[in-house]
């Protein structure tokens, strides 16, 4: 009985550690993003891993009750950069991004006339739209997430 027990806890405690981890292909599956939620800090990491890497991610502070940060868009292979990600308005705690190839944002662009923020800069351009809660990309395709 003991024994059931303690393989019941351990394999709550491991789904519980991998539900927390997810992964978002590019359409072809040349490039990966990994997203860690633990405790009340996101990572958002370049390529696929199990855990924090030395390098190549952004480190986040999250509010679980708070759904703001709870998106995010990005685009895949550009002429200047592998991977460009923006999550508005996000707190930035640890930025250790390789700067040549990839580009974080925590701001929305602005359009040049309204001043408002805005996703037109991505329209035309191969751009997913992430949901953390939905678990969903726009548009259908973009993105594949595991």
């Amino acid at each position: 009985m003991q024994k059931t027990i303690t393989i019941f806890v351990i394999l709550t405690l491991f789904r519980s550690c991998t539900d927390n981890t997810h992964y978002v292909y590019s359409p072809d599956r040349k490039q990966c993003i990994t997203i860690m939620d633990i405790n009340n800090e996101r990572y958002i990491i370049m390529d696929k891993h199990y855990s924090i890497p030395d390098s190549n991610y952004v480190k986040l502070q999250i509010d679980p009750s708070v759904s703001m940060n709870d998106e995010f868009v990005g685009l895949w292979k550009t002429s200047r950069w592998d991977v460009q990600i923006i999550i508005d308005k996000s707190i930035i705690l640890t930025n250790k991004l390789d700067t040549s190839k990839y580009k974080f944002h925590n701001n929305l662009p602005v359009d040049r006339i309204t001043k408002i923020p805005t996703l037109g800069y991505f329209h035309g351009k191969e751009y997913f739209h992430f949901g953390f809660t939905s678990f969903s990309v726009q548009p259908i395709g973009s993105a594949i997430i595991e």
